[in-house]
């Protein structure tokens, strides 16, 4: 999704734009201030810092399960069963 509106706004500052930009180092900056591509761009890291919590929550999820496991072992073991 991302490079798609980035080429598409890299083929309008090279092609359409009234001024001529060649170079990508002068168009970079055009494209990184568009705000469709930086609204774009919120979005997606918005979601990757869900994913990354969610990633570990579940994880801290699944160590709790087998800590709970243990635990229960531990009693057992303690009350001689």
């Amino acid at each position: 999704m991302k490079e798609s509106i980035y080429g598409e706004l890299f083929h309008y500052y090279k092609f359409e734009h009234k001024f001529k930009l060649d170079k990508k180092s002068e168009i970079e900056p055009y494209i990184k201030s568009d705000i469709k591509y930086t609204k774009l761009i919120f979005k997606c890291n918005n979601q990757e810092m869900y994913v990354t919590w969610l990633e570990h929550t579940l994880k801290n999820i699944n160590q709790i399960s087998y800590n709970v496991k243990n635990y229960i072992e531990y009693q057992n073991f303690l009350n001689g069963k």
